[in-house]
């Protein structure tokens, strides 16, 4: 039943990648393992898959449209995002923090294209020198655009 729901809301959230779908449907089933009551979040109805649906998208990388989510899931924008912060810790599935999502936030979108070169020179460099480096940690790309706005 819920598998249909996630289906069907997928394509118009523009979500066509079925790997995207299966980690969507992989996430409903570990919420339904792990969050037993989601109704004290606000959560009813589609609102869960939609959920599950964003959380998958921003795993992989694809965007998805806030406004038409929440729009989709029912419920106040304020709720949406408190939902999917919190589904998000409970499901430990954080969204990954990329340069043009924080320049957007902080309200720098002329600093985007700078900071991802500083991105990418910084991981060239850190590559060299150091092996088993993780750049995928989210204070890279944060401390590359406070170094493109200042």
């Amino acid at each position: 039943m819920e598998g249909e729901v996630v289906k069907k809301l997928a394509p118009k959230l523009g979500i066509s990648v079925p790997s995207t779908i299966k980690k969507a449907l992989e996430l409903m089933r570990m919420c339904d393992a792990r969050c037993t009551n989601l109704s004290s979040l606000g959560v009813q109805g589609s609102c869960k898959a939609v959920l599950c649906l964003e959380l998958a998208a921003s795993c992989q990388d694809q965007p998805v449209n806030k406004d038409v989510a929440v729009r989709l899931s029912g419920v106040s924008k304020k709720v949406y995002s408190n939902a999917l912060q919190t589904l998000g810790r409970m499901l430990d599935v954080q969204p990954k923090a990329n340069v043009k999502d924080l320049c957007v936030q902080f309200g720098c979108i002329g600093a985007a294209e700078l900071a991802k070169d500083i991105l990418h020179r910084y991981q060239d460099e850190l590559q060299t020198k150091v092996s088993d480096a993780d750049i995928s940690q989210p204070m890279f790309p944060a401390a590359a655009v406070y170094a493109s706005a200042k």
